[in-house]
């Protein structure tokens, strides 16, 4: 049996007809993922998320922030998305990412295929190999910077990500310079 180097997950936001499917590293960390789906859907990173596996009742996976801010109090059992790995529990059934809680944005991740290291070839990790339907609103407006999705722009974003790591962030107040994406990288 082939040693598996990266999943494929098939990410559909619920009740719409927008997916998308990401080619992500086996060994993807719940807040590497965060970062891969606030990217695929055109989001901001603006609000409260949270990872759980449907597979298993009273387990979830916040950003271990939370937990300082008192938002985990009286909750379910919580774990640091930081230092918890998506393959272990995308293994045994869906998990669901909720993101912008009162907005409703909520996106099921299933596993679509093991690919081992022969497999990749010269395919890029991450990459996005397919999906369907628009960029949902912006949390805070309600409008849509570009409704179209763009597998390419994406790709690009995500090639930008995987160069720069855990410093890519995606905020307007951070003081980071927004990336152009028709740039060469």
């Amino acid at each position: 049996m082939a040693t598996t180097a990266a999943i494929l997950i098939h990410a559909k936001l619920k009740d719409t007809a927008t997916w998308r499917q990401l080619l992500v590293p086996v060994a993807i960390r719940y807040d590497q993922l965060h970062v891969l789906l606030q990217l695929a859907f055109g989001w901001q990173n603006a609000y409260l998320h949270v990872f759980y596996p449907l597979a298993q009742d009273n387990k979830q996976y916040v950003p271990a922030s939370y937990d300082e801010m008192g938002v985990t109090d009286g909750v379910i059992a919580s774990y640091p998305t930081e230092k918890n790995y998506l393959y272990p529990d995308i293994s045994e059934g869906p998990v669901v990412y909720d993101y912008a809680i009162d907005a409703g944005y909520s996106i099921e991740l299933t596993l679509k295929e093991e690919v081992s290291f022969a497999g990749l070839k010269a395919r890029n990790l991450p990459s996005c190999t397919a999906g369907r339907g628009s960029n949902p609103p912006n949390e805070l407006t309600n409008t849509v910077d570009d409704p179209v999705f763009h597998r390419a722009d994406l790709n690009r974003a995500l090639a930008l990500w995987a160069q720069a790591g855990n410093q890519m962030i995606l905020a307007d107040d951070d003081g980071l310079t927004e990336t152009d994406l028709d740039d060469d990288y």
